[in-house]
């Protein structure tokens, strides 16, 4: 069995999903989109059950129609999430958004929550406004910056 490199805790089974023998598959997921939760970033989801988030596949397709010219961040997410700048818990939903740099001077947020058993990612989008970060901030019960 393959294990991630960013987390080896995380299998790819003989179908090629991750964690597909400890962490079912859901009628409702896209489970070759499932995304290797960093080893690094485990810790702001208490406690995960799995290193493994999955897509569910409704939300995947809007995300994607939104936002196509994101598809190389949004189908490479594990890359950029290991390499992210800010981690906290929303104030209002209680997600965990996760901010990183995208390819171009601006910002992506990975939204994500828990869904049946497990964690899901809600909504990846970015922004290059000067007020993306400071607003995405303000909404987080104590952010967490990389490093410090």
């Amino acid at each position: 069995m393959e294990r991630h490199p960013l987390n080896p805790g995380a299998r790819r089974g003989t179908n090629g999903i991750w964690d597909e023998d400890s962490l079912t598959v859901m009628d409702w997921e896209i489970p070759k989109k499932r995304i290797v939760l960093p080893e690094s970033l485990e810790h702001a989801l208490d406690p995960p059950e799995s290193p493994v988030l999955r897509w569910d596949a409704v939300k995947y397709r809007v995300v994607v129609a939104k936002h196509a010219h994101d598809l190389p961040i949004i189908d490479d997410l594990t890359i950029h999430l290991d390499q992210r700048a800010y981690v906290g818990t929303e104030t209002v939903i209680g997600n965990v958004p996760v901010l990183f740099f995208g390819r171009w001077p601006g910002w992506y947020v990975v939204s994500i929550g828990e869904r049946q058993g497990g964690h899901t990612v809600i909504s990846v989008f970015g922004g290059s406004d000067q007020r993306f970060l400071g607003n995405r901030l303000r909404g987080l019960n104590q952010p967490k910056q990389r490093g410090k």
